[in-house]
């Protein structure tokens, strides 16, 4: 009888930690080729008119299919032409503009006058982000000189810039942003990751973004779960009706 309930117990602190397991986010694997925002992950896709400006999401999709599978996805801002690019194929795929893509990314490209392609996380749940986060040069006949953002609930945290040119498959080197602490987000606070044209138009501006965005851990409510409350009452009242079969 005891053990029953202990069982019980047991299963009922597995249940109510999961809520502190490390959640990773990852935008190509979350891409939706037509609601904006994504209903395969916590992403949104869209532009700014600067870093200070609302966030505007995009209408426009794009996407192509190989047989079953979906091998290329593009939301586009259709004013400025701001766009991000999913390329879900195993392999390298190269345009007729030096604009490369590996295989499985993501590639931002900013509009005209200066407007940001933009991809928005919200966090799903309240907790602990960080985030790892690379930005590269993607295109082959003119180097890109894009300037990089990573903002948090709207506030540039990070900044940097891409200028070195793609060489067949290895894409230009440009900066990588970790943060050096956890980051605390309420539920439906933003992460944004941002590429603008440097200040010089916007032509050959095509720029990678790698990493992914994680969950690190949230406290663990005192509150019993729904089914762990059931296991825990399922198992008392076997105890006790165990104890009057042998009264």
């Amino acid at each position: 009888m005891i053990r029953c309930f202990l069982l019980a117990l047991v299963a009922c602190a597995t249940l109510g930690s999961q809520s502190a397991y490390a959640v990773i986010y990852n935008w190509v694997d979350g891409v939706d080729r037509i609601k904006n925002p994504s209903t395969a992950g916590p992403w949104t896709y869209g532009s700014k008119a600067s870093l200070s400006a609302p966030f505007v999401p995009m209408r426009k999709s794009v996407f192509t299919r190989r047989f079953d599978d979906l091998v290329f996805v593009q939301w586009i801002d259709e004013g400025p032409g701001a766009n991000l690019e999913f390329n879900l194929r195993d392999n390298f795929a190269e345009d007729a503009y030096g604009g490369g893509r590996p295989a499985d990314s993501l590639t931002i490209h900013p509009g005209a006058g200066g407007v940001y392609g933009v991809l928005r996380f919200t966090a799903p749940t309240a907790g602990n982000y960080t985030f790892n986060v690379s930005f590269t040069g993607n295109n082959s006949i003119v180097a890109p000189s894009t300037d990089v953002h990573v903002l948090v609930n709207g506030a540039n945290s990070y900044s940097g810039a891409v200028n070195a040119i793609r060489v067949g498959e290895v894409l230009g080197a440009g900066p990588t942003f970790v943060p050096a602490s956890p980051i605390p987000l309420a539920a439906g606070g933003t992460i944004d990751l941002a590429v603008g044209d440097g200040g010089n138009g916007h032509g050959f501006d095509l720029t990678g973004a790698y990493g992914y965005i994680e969950r690190i851990g949230g406290a663990v409510s005192s509150v019993p779960e729904p089914a762990c409350a059931t296991l825990a009452g399922s198992a008392l009242m076997a105890i006790g009706l165990l104890r009057r079969r042998s009264r």
